[in-house]
């Protein structure tokens, strides 16, 4: 494992909060999640409901044209965010799908961003956070006027992932490949003005290779905290409040790279996204189903983990059945009051007139 050099006062908090970094792979409370392969399965089963939930969006300005992949929500607001293209922004809606504008703007001056990479809510205020990737800041716009209200600088080159609902600190990936000069553990929180808090994972990263886009499906709330995973590992682990828990994930037909495959030779992106191994896979959890979705072998499968019955399955993307009249096999994109949901748009569903957010209930 990755140790960063700290000082002493700091050291003490780490250990308190994540005590015994150096023997995480033999401390962790492990658990297997076996998910069964289907030949063919209905959307409705594989997500375990039996209508939808739809909001539409306004969309006066053609804002999701070019179907925006982030989509954040409170109990207020939805937020969705462009990182790439001609069209990147962020943009600001009220739970009913009414446009209320833009949060921020391309640009250098006062108020503006470069890149989007990502958005946040504050659990603790009324803020949205933009991550601007160009900038190397987290800006903070007040969500009642969508101004910019303050900024806070990187503290490494890295992607932060979530913001403690607690303490309000900032939740950082630090992959081996990206931490410039320092070793950092792949999880570390700082107060948001940059001070290390604490570090620490119960699983190594074995590869050198982790895109920042691929960052954005690596870390998920659930309703027992958050939970993170590398790319290419099958396991999944708690990253709040110190906890051990490591779950692994297990495909009847898919198999993860094993330890022993060249993890560090140059090429090694290539390579893998060629092989049959299972790879850049997300996680999304409610309180009683597991959801993933991953790439192995040049096709793309979903599936679901029943954490109540103890049973997975998944079939390929390709053998799902649409019997919830949504127009497409829809990626699920995040989850809200425990309810899986995806966002849909005319260019991808031919059953739907303007974007939405659906939920699976």
């Amino acid at each position: 494992m990755l140790h960063v050099r700290l000082s002493a006062a700091v050291a003490i908090v780490v250990a308190a909060f994540f005590s015994g970094c150096g023997e995480a792979g033999n401390s962790a409370k492990r658990s297997v999640l076996d998910f069964v392969e289907c030949d063919s399965i209905a959307l409705s089963d594989l997500l375990r409901c039996d209508s939808t939930r739809s909001v539409a969006f306004e969309d006066t300005d053609s804002l999701w044209v070019t179907n925006p992949p982030i989509l954040r929500i409170n109990d207020r607001y939805m937020a969705s965010c462009q990182p790439f293209g001609p069209h990147r922004g962020v943009w600001l809606y009220a739970a009913d799908g009414r446009y209320l504008g833009e949060v921020g703007r391309i640009g250098r001056g006062p108020d503006e961003y470069l890149f989007p990479m990502d958005i946040l809510f504050d659990p603790t205020g009324d803020t949205l956070f933009v991550e601007d990737k160009g900038r190397k800041e987290m800006l903070a716009y007040t969500l009642s006027d969508r101004r910019m209200r303050n900024s806070y600088k990187f503290p490494f080159h890295s992607k932060c992932v979530a913001i403690d609902s607690r303490s309000g600190d900032f939740v950082w990936y630090v992959s081996s490949s990206n931490s410039n000069r320092e070793t950092y553990e792949t999880v570390v929180r700082t107060t948001r003005d940059g001070k290390v808090v604490a570090q620490g994972s119960p699983v190594e990263q074995l590869d050198s290779y982790s895109g920042m886009w691929q960052t954005l499906t690596l870390f998920h709330d659930t309703p027992e905290g958050m939970m993170a995973h590398h790319q290419f590992q099958p396991e999944l682990f708690v990253v709040s409040d110190g906890s051990r828990q490591v779950m692994t994930l297990r495909f009847e037909n898919h198999s993860f790279a094993p330890e022993s495959f060249d993890w560090s030779r140059k090429g090694f992106r290539e390579r893998i996204s060629t092989s049959p191994y299972v790879q850049y896979y997300d996680v999304l959890q409610t309180s009683g189903l597991l959801y993933v979705r991953f790439c192995a072998g040049g096709k793309t499968y979903a599936g679901v983990y029943d954490k109540v019955r103890k049973q997975g399955c998944y079939c390929a993307e390709e053998s799902i059945a649409d019997d919830l009249g949504i127009g497409c096999v829809p990626r699920v994109k995040g989850v809200w009051d425990d309810r899986f949901y995806c966002t849909v748009t005319p260019e991808f569903s031919d059953c739907c007139m303007a974007p939405a957010v659906v939920w699976f209930e």
